[in-house]
């Protein structure tokens, strides 16, 4: 966002009809989460109930935090779960060393066989076909039937078979089998963290770094209060897999065909950037709104401020006289 939009935008009076949107975009999602803990964590809630426009803040980030977290834990539990679908479907395939047997003892001892078993036998019969129809539930896997109607345009593998589809295959296998999706994701930590994966590809699949994606999943499904959501989710976002981030098995996450570059971005600038001014302006714009109103009565000043501060640092900076 440019800062002459910024500008524009804090110029708008929200006080008495402040009502956060939550924005479509992945990027402005993730940077309206980071902001919204910014500015939960400097903005003490609770003493302002005598002051109007204080008290008005407060209330606006009760009902944004409200609104954010709860939306961001069920779109991260989707989006995670679908991704550990995708992955646990390889106990089918050779990448995992283990024989059906073998799993069949370890997932046994573990108490989960009946789940395994209702799991295993409808993505084995799915995975036959070219797309599972039906209902996907309530999250949107367009762009993943998207990438699977494309797929059957170029690929001649056997039966069919597709990476698209056969993840497809897999999510479908779990919401068929009516398995309670915590117990379904603690039998894929038993299966990531007990099964031998050091088969034909040695590591590049399933393993313990699934297995922790798998327990953060269930923490964060876990979470009650504020800041177990914001800890978290928080998590979720950082969490990697053994090649890349656990989102990019998720289409909708993308930005080019396979770039998840972008929410390495985001994470590196979160971690880096040390004036909120800078994070506030890759927001939403009621998050800007809502953030810049915020920092000010937190003592980070104004925009206007911010820029005047910047403007003469950059001076100071040229002006500094080299060394001989």
């Amino acid at each position: 966002m440019k800062f002459t939009k910024l500008y524009k935008l804090l110029k708008e009076d929200f006080y008495f009809s402040f009502d956060y949107i939550i924005p479509t975009e992945k990027e402005k999602l993730i940077y309206d989460f980071y902001m919204l803990n910014y500015i939960s964590n400097c903005f003490n809630q609770s003493i302002y109930s005598e002051d109007k426009e204080k008290e008005d803040i407060a209330l606006s980030i009760k009902d944004t935090e409200d609104k954010l977290l709860n939306f961001l834990k069920e779109e991260l539990l989707g989006a995670v779960l679908y991704s550990i679908c995708c992955e646990v479907r390889h106990i089918s395939d050779d990448v995992c060393r283990d024989s059906s047997k073998q799993q069949i003892k370890k997932i046994k001892d573990a108490g989960y066989l009946q789940e395994f078993i209702k799991y295993i036998r409808l993505y084995v019969g799915y995975s036959e076909i070219i797309i599972p129809s039906g209902d996907y539930g309530n999250y949107n896997f367009s762009k993943e039937l998207e990438y699977s109607e494309k797929e059957k345009e170029y690929t001649n593998l056997k039966n069919n078979r597709s990476t698209h589809r056969e993840r497809l295959a897999s999510y479908k296998a779990f919401l068929d089998s009516n398995i309670d999706r915590a117990k379904f994701v603690e039998m894929c930590f038993v299966c990531f963290d007990k099964f031998d994966w050091g088969g034909k590809y040695e590591s590049g699949f399933g393993g313990k770094a699934w297995a922790n994606i798998c327990s953060a999943w269930l923490r964060l499904n876990e979470t009650k209060t504020k800041n177990e959501m914001f800890i978290w989710i928080d998590h979720i976002y950082d969490l990697q897999h053994n090649n890349n981030y656990v989102l990019d098995k998720v289409k909708s996450y993308y930005k080019t065909s396979g770039n998840m570059k972008w929410l390495k971005n985001v994470l590196d600038f979160k971690a880096k950037v040390k004036n909120p001014w800078f994070l506030l302006k890759n927001c939403s714009s009621d998050m800007i709104n809502l953030g810049a109103k915020t920092l000010k009565l937190c003592g980070f000043g104004t925009w206007d401020e911010f820029i005047q501060f910047k403007k003469e640092e950059t001076k100071q900076i040229k002006e500094k006289p080299k060394k001989n």
